[in-house]
């Protein structure tokens, strides 16, 4: 059993400055984790195990000062030699530095480089690193139009260029290509749908009470990108593939205001008669998501509600505030895997999922040595779920 499950590296938390908050929610929840694990199967092990095993924290201080010009170096507190090392970051957290004394807000190129540079700090003698980053880096760009580059695999190699050996994210936008990129070995997708559905139903049950079935929904997305994601929710839910039809098409030669042009979205399929649980991996501006909702009320819809994975609102909570006045769309479910604007979280009907206790799982799992299957996969949770919720599907 000491062979087998108790870790041989010691467990090194490091935070970039973008990925500070998302650290501390991780470190957290390893922490009870761990103390939780310790008192059922490491209970008779001597106390120079529980002292390596249990912490009051796994975060080891460092940081990613800049210089006037911008660039910026990563700095470890203390020594990290022969540890298995996980570097946190959020590339969409717009943190402050200052660039020529002038405040200056990061981009999601600078988070990703404070990853980059964190994991050259950290390669030292023996050092495992891997990188937690539930939203990854240029995820979108993954396919070439024309003469355009293929940011994913430009920033996979710089990854591997690290000395990185793993990447963890959330929901990925293109998890084939990143496997595919990275190596079978070197990636590893977690899964928000559990979290995501517990959160639906339970807000659901508040607002409707016993009125609440899922009879009255059904499941689509906002484009045929979104058609695998919702069929998955779709047949754990109702049993059944989702609704699909809705058609989207984009200008990718030209961005204006930092995004590709919307030239139509229409919906091809049947008539909705209930209420629509429209599923992504992504909010962006929210245009997408909005657009589709629109269309699905303009189709019959009764109630459109939106859940997506990164809830990223690069325009605030403007949008989505106009939407849900106007009785497009009703309540929003998003997670905590990566920054979301202030003011949207503010938002009664916008709700957040607690994903992040999968990333602890994840690296305490990896810590010692064990199985992350379970991990990558939902489905029988989720049929727990519903069953012990009374809401299971009938075949």
């Amino acid at each position: 059993m000491d062979k087998i499950h108790f870790p041989k590296k010691e467990l090194v938390l490091l935070a970039t400055h973008s990925g500070a908050s998302l650290a501390n929610i991780i470190d957290k929840h390893l922490v009870r984790i761990r103390r939780e694990q310790w008192n059922e199967e490491f209970k008779n092990f001597p106390e120079r195990k529980k002292l390596e095993f249990l912490k009051q924290s796994y975060l080891v201080g460092a940081q990613n000062p800049h210089f006037g010009t911008g660039e910026l170096k990563s700095v470890i507190d203390e020594s990290v030699n022969e540890a298995q090392i996980f570097i946190i970051a959020d590339i969409v957290n717009p943190t402050e530095y200052n660039m020529r004394g002038t405040p200056n807000r990061s981009s999601a190129i600078d988070n990703f480089y404070q990853a980059l540079s964190m994991a050259n700090a950290a390669d030292s003698l023996n050092t495992e690193i891997h990188l937690v980053m539930p939203y990854f880096f240029s995820g979108r760009q993954d396919k070439i139009k024309e003469r355009e580059s293929l940011d994913l695999e430009l920033a996979c190699n710089m990854v591997k260029a690290a000395g990185i050996s793993s990447v963890v994210t959330l929901d990925a936008h293109s998890p084939d290509v990143l496997r595919g990129a990275l190596g079978k070995k070197r990636f590893n997708d977690l899964h928000s749908s559990y979290h995501h559905i517990r959160l639906f139903l339970e807000i659901r049950k508040q607002l409707e009470g016993n009125d609440f079935s899922l009879d009255d929904w059904e499941i689509t997305g906002p484009d045929a990108g979104a058609n695998d994601r919702s069929d998955f929710y779709s047949r754990q839910l109702k049993g059944k593939p989702s609704i699909h039809g809705m058609d989207k098409l984009r200008d990718f030669k030209e961005i204006t205001d930092g995004y590709n042009n919307l030239i139509s979205h229409e919906y091809h399929g049947p008539p909705f008669t209930t209420n629509i649980l429209m599923i992504d991996d992504i909010i962006g501006s929210g245009r997408t998501s909005i657009s589709a909702a629109s269309i699905a009320k303009t189709n019959g819809a009764k109630k459109v509600d939106l859940m997506a994975s990164h809830g990223l609102f690069l325009k605030g909570a403007d949008c989505i505030i106009k939407a849900h006045e106007e009785g497009i769309i009703d309540q929003v479910y998003i997670t905590d895997a990566c920054y979301v604007p202030p003011e949207v979280l503010r938002l009664p009907y916008v709700h957040v999922a607690n994903s992040l206790d999968l990333f602890g799982h994840y690296i305490n799992r990896m810590n010692r040595g064990k199985s992350r299957s379970e991990l990558l996969d939902n489905k029988d949770k989720i049929q727990d779920l519903l069953m012990t919720m009374g809401m299971k599907y009938q075949p």
